[in-house]
């Protein structure tokens, strides 16, 4: 068998190793890690890291992602847990991932065939959701589909959604837009009995999108009121609403000296934070000092359970808090190239759902550190890889205008 034929197999079983890994990633972390871990080992042992490297090598949009992964390890000499920074630091090979998918063929067409993985795997855990909301199926952690109360699973419910309705926008066949319109169905009657709030916010932010691509109504004010019953038959589920009511109450209960709820202490923990960024403005707590900082904060009237956490369950002040303003700035930088880039080119398929999933990720980030959550963190670095192609895509038609300008 010669070179050529290896390297195509090799390249056909990355492929399918990104498949698996994103069929998985909503439905169990465990198997999710071992295909993603198998698609970088394959990845360097096959040559395809350096044989791929002109494809990102000198392109502006790597740069924030490695000062990312530099600041986490250079964080390590100043940390007060280095066992528990390491944890961190190591996290950062999440974003080996965008490296990797840019030895994926550059064919769209490949591209949504692996975005269909990811839409399969969160509507095999939206069943279960469901089951397990109605009780016939228990509410246990070790079963896929995790807890329905988990963040990220409501964040994967709005993107599964966003995936669903751009298929129908985007396909002219009648059987197939059924199909998505019936995937979207179940993932929203899934958000209706989900507990993540940040998956309510992140919907109703983007529901206008997601009406308009299944509409394609031309007057925007019929967009609106559909958008309106959508939202309103969101809100007139129980869950939803006792999930809301909650926040009022946790709200008035930590204003009673109550901390020990689920939105007290993360009140806590953000208040805590932005202490600790004051003590440390410069170069933070260091990689995993979160912990250590939020102890010289824990009053009498912390619960012994909720007296420590690792990180302040929150992407920016998580940042912030372990590295200071260069963490925060590194983080934006991240952001406004991932936004403006996927923006220019959001008439593309890849450039929309990078886009999107930015947005659902920067709202999740407000209520969870999704950065270095597994699921979240490394779909974002999987679609950030998307930018190997729309980067130069996007500096060619700005060349264009200006060309055009100054003739």
């Amino acid at each position: 068998m010669n070179i050529d034929k290896i390297q195509a197999m090799a390249d056909n079983l990355l492929v399918i190793l990104f498949c698996l890994t994103l069929f998985f990633i909503p439905v169990a972390t465990s198997p999710s890690s071992i295909f993603g871990g198998a698609v970088l080992i394959l990845w360097l042992i096959s040559g395809m890291a350096w044989r791929d490297r002109k494809k990102w090598w000198g392109q502006a949009w790597v740069y924030p992602f490695f000062a990312y992964a530099l600041l986490h390890w250079l964080g390590l000499l100043w940390s007060p847990d280095v066992k528990l920074g390491l944890k961190f630091a190591l996290k950062t090979y999440y974003w080996l991932f965008a490296l990797a998918m840019i030895s994926v063929p550059q064919d769209e067409n490949l591209i949504r065939r692996m975005v269909h993985f990811f839409l399969g795997g969160i509507c095999l855990t939206a069943v279960i959701s469901l089951l397990q909301s109605v009780g016939i199926v228990p509410l246990h952690k070790g079963l896929p589909a995790g807890y329905i109360g988990h963040i990220a699973h409501s964040l994967l419910l709005v993107f599964g959604m966003v995936i669903a309705s751009t298929f129908f926008r985007k396909n002219n066949e009648k059987r197939l837009k059924y199909i998505y319109l019936a995937v979207f169905l179940l993932l929203f009657c899934d958000l209706m009995v989900a507990w993540g709030r940040s998956g309510y916010l992140a919907f109703i932010l983007l529901l206008p999108v997601i009406i308009y691509d299944f509409s394609r109504f031309k007057r925007y004010h019929m967009v609106a009121i559909i958008s309106l019953v959508t939202l309103v038959l969101l809100l007139l589920s129980p869950t939803v609403q006792s999930r809301v009511s909650l926040v009022i109450s946790d709200i008035q209960a930590y204003q009673n000296m109550n901390v020990n709820t689920s939105n007290g202490l993360r009140i806590h923990m953000w208040s805590s934070a932005l202490q600790s960024f004051a003590q440390h403005p410069w170069i933070g707590t260091g990689t995993g000092g979160y912990k250590h900082a939020l102890e010289q904060f824990n009053g009498s009237w912390i619960a012994p359970e909720f007296r420590s956490f690792d990180h302040p369950h929150n992407s920016i002040l998580y940042m912030l808090t372990s590295f200071g303003i260069p963490g925060l700035l590194v983080l934006v930088w991240m952001f406004w190239y991932l936004l403006k880039y996927s923006w220019l080119s959001k008439d593309t398929f890849m450039g929309r759902i990078l886009f999107l999933y930015t947005v659902i990720m920067i709202v999740g980030s407000f209520t969870e550190t999704q950065i270095v959550t597994f699921s979240t963190g490394s779909i974002l670095s999987i679609l950030t890889g998307f930018l190997a192609w729309l980067y130069p895509m996007v500096q060619a038609q700005q060349l264009k205008k200006k060309q055009k300008i100054s003739s």
